[in-house]
C-alpha cells in the first residue's frame, strides 16, 4: 500500500512542470561545477559503473537472442533434437538472466553513489531557492528520500533470493527502476536551481539591447538628414531611349525550328499509354480461424511451423496462415497437403491485399 501511494504521489508531482523560459545548458556539466574534488571523483566512479553495466547488459542481450532463436525452431524439430534444443535454451536463458543481474548490480551501485552525492549537496542550495520555487524544490527532495527507501527494500529482497536467479532478476529490476526515478527527482531539484540562475542571466541579456537601441535613436536624432541629389530628366530624349532599349532586348530568331521540335517532343509522347507495373501476386495456406485470438501453444498444436496472423473485420475472425509465401498456385496447393492440417486451403494476395475469391486470379471449375 505504501508503494502504491508513493507512485501516485510521484506521478502527480512529475506532471507539475517548472515553466520558465531560460537559456539552454547542460545539467550534468553544471552539477559537476559545484561538486567538491572528492564528490567529483565519486561521480566519475558512478559513470564507470554505468559503463560496466552497459557491457554486461549487451552480453545478456546476445545470449537471450540466441535462446530466442532456438525457441523459434524447437517446434519444427523431432523429439530427440527438441530435448537437446530445450536444454540448450534453458542454459542460455540462465546465463542471460545471471548477466542481467550482474548488470543491475552495477547500475544500482552507480545510482546509489549519485544519490549520496546529490543528497549531500542539495541541502546547501535550499536557502538560495526563491519563494516561488521553494515548494517544488522541497517536494523533489522528499520524493527522492522515499524512493531511496523503497529501492533499498527491493535490493534486500533480491539479495535474500540468493540462488533463485529469476526472482533476483525481478527484485533487482524493480530496484533499478526505483533508483533511476529517485536520482531523476534529485536532478529535477538541481534543474530548479539552475533555471533560476539562468533566468536572471537571460533577463540581464535581454535588457542590454534596449539600452543600445535607445543610444542609437538618440544618435540618429542628433545627426542632420542627408540631402538627396536632384536629378533633371530631359523629356525630349528619354522616350526615344526607352523605345530603342526595348527593340534591342527582343532578339529576332531566323531559324529556330530544331529548338521548337525539342520542346514539342513531350507533347508527341504524352498520349502514349504508360507501362503498367506487374501486380504483386502471391499465395499463402490458411491453417486456422477463430473469433477469439488463440494462444501460441494452441496455434502450435494445430500447425508446428511459423504462422502469420491477420484480423478480418468483415467477419470478425482472426485468421492464421503459413508464414511462407508461394509465387504460384501449384506450389501452395502441394504444400497444403504436406502441412499436416486437414482443413487447410490456399488464399491469394494481390498488391498486399487478400483476394476475396481465389477464382479471380486462378481459373476454377464451378
Amino acid at each position: 500500500m505504501k508503494k502504491i501511494v508513493f507512485l501516485l504521489i510521484s506521478i502527480i508531482f512529475v506532471s507539475v512542470s517548472f515553466a520558465q523560459t531560460v537559456q539552454q545548458y547542460s545539467l550534468s556539466d553544471e552539477i559537476k561545477k559545484i561538486l567538491s574534488p572528492t564528490d567529483l571523483q565519486e561521480y566519475n566512479q558512478a559513470q564507470d559503473l554505468f559503463g560496466q553495466g552497459n557491457q554486461l547488459k549487451s552480453q545478456a542481450d546476445q545470449l537471450q537472442a540466441q535462446a530466442d532463436d532456438i525457441m523459434s525452431l524447437i517446434n519444427t524439430m523431432r523429439r530427440r533434437k527438441r530435448r537437446k534444443a530445450t536444454k540448450k535454451y534453458n542454459e542460455l536463458h540462465a546465463q542471460a538472466t545471471q548477466k542481467y543481474n550482474d548488470a543491475f548490480v552495477k547500475y544500482i551501485l552507480g545510482y546509489k553513489k549519485l544519490y549520496k552525492i546529490y543528497d549531500k549537496n542539495l541541502p546547501a542550495l535550499a536557502p538560495k531557492i526563491n519563494s516561488q520555487n521553494k515548494s517544488a524544490f522541497n517536494q523533489k527532495l522528499t520524493l527522492a528520500h522515499e524512493g531511496y527507501k523503497t529501492a533499498m527494500d527491493y535490493v534486500k529482497k533480491g539479495v535474500a533470493a540468493k540462488r533463485d536467479q529469476q526472482k533476483k532478476y525481478e527484485q533487482f529490476k524493480q530496484a533499478y527502476d526505483m533508483f533511476k526515478l529517485t536520482v531523476g527527482y534529485q536532478e529535477q531539484a538541481f534543474k530548479i536551481y539552475f533555471d533560476q540562475i539562468y533566468a536572471a542571466k537571460q533577463q540581464q541579456i535581454a535588457s542590454q539591447p534596449q539600452i543600445q537601441k535607445r543610444t542609437q535613436i538618440s544618435q540618429t536624432k542628433s545627426q542632420p538628414p542627408k540631402q538627396q541629389p536632384i536629378i533633371i530628366h530631359d523629356q525630349t530624349t528619354q522616350p526615344q531611349q526607352k523605345t530603342t532599349q526595348k527593340r534591342q532586348q527582343q532578339p529576332v530568331y531566323i531559324s529556330d525550328k530544331p529548338i521548337m521540335q525539342t520542346h514539342q517532343q513531350p507533347a508527341q509522347t504524352y498520349n502514349q499509354p504508360a507501362a503498367k507495373p506487374k501486380a504483386d501476386l502471391y499465395f499463402r495456406v490458411q491453417v486456422a480461424a477463430s473469433r477469439v485470438r488463440l494462444s501460441q501453444s494452441k496455434i502450435h498444436a494445430i500447425y508446428p511451423g511459423r504462422v502469420y496472423m491477420e484480423f478480418d473485420p468483415s467477419d470478425g475472425r482472426y485468421k492464421y496462415l503459413t508464414y511462407e509465401k508461394f509465387s504460384t498456385y501449384e506450389s501452395a496447393h502441394t504444400f497444403k497437403y504436406s502441412c499436416g492440417v486437414p482443413g487447410a486451403f490456399v488464399v491469394a494476395y494481390k498488391n498486399g491485399r487478400r483476394v476475396p475469391d481465389i477464382c479471380q486470379v486462378v481459373p476454377c471449375r464451378r
